[in-house]
């Protein structure tokens, strides 16, 4: 696969998951792929690698707690088996807690699929929204 194919698949699975067609967006994850949070799990609870089965349990319970979501591309650059997409993510809920953050999920393609995953993001404003749900749980 060129630069260009491997760009498409990792904008294909954001789509996926945009859309939360979460079995077309795991069926997009490599069987041997690594996820990384690169943050101190001391630090920010959901840090760390995972493999595939504890990518799917994760991004499965994170995607399904929003009633309304949306994916912004802002840009998307690839060069080999690299590809680097910067975007949005708008979502809501349960009820009123609201996430807003800005990504930059950094890929390595392998056999057509998403191998190895860096994802950067302010960890903050994921505390913030966690902290909201939990308020709001609590009432």
């Amino acid at each position: 696969m060129d630069s260009e194919d491997n760009k498409a698949v990792v904008l294909l699975a954001l789509r996926h998951w945009n859309d939360k067609n979460l079995p077309a967006f795991f069926d997009l994850i490599h069987d041997e792929a690594t996820y990384l949070l690169p943050y101190l799990p001391e630090s920010f609870q959901y840090g760390g690698a995972y493999n595939k089965a504890d990518t799917v349990a994760a991004l499965t319970e994170w995607r399904n707690a929003f009633e309304r979501f949306a994916l912004g591309i802002i840009s998307a650059t690839a060069e080999q088996d690299r590809v680097v997409v910067e975007f949005t993510v708008a979502a809501e809920g349960p009820g009123s807690a609201t996430y807003r953050n800005r990504v930059c999920f950094a890929v390595r393609v392998k056999d057509g699929k998403l191998h190895t995953i860096h994802e950067y993001f302010d960890p903050f404003k994921v505390l913030a929204y966690v902290k909201q749900v939990r308020s709001s749980a609590a009432l």
